[in-house]
């Protein structure tokens, strides 16, 4: 699967911006998290064909 199967296009600079922004929120809070386990799932909450870290 490639990155473009994965994202939107976005529609503009701002955009961008913030989606980037967003990353290093995400990335600071699973460096800081105390959890021992991270999943990912869809938005009914079942697991996703991504991998779980443990």
């Amino acid at each position: 699967m490639s990155t473009s199967d994965l994202l939107e296009p976005l529609a503009s600079d701002q955009e961008a911006e913030m989606a980037k922004v967003a990353q290093r929120c995400l990335m600071a809070a699973l460096d800081h998290s105390r959890a021992q386990r991270i999943a990912l799932v869809d938005e009914k909450g079942e697991l996703t064909d991504a991998p779980v870290l443990e």
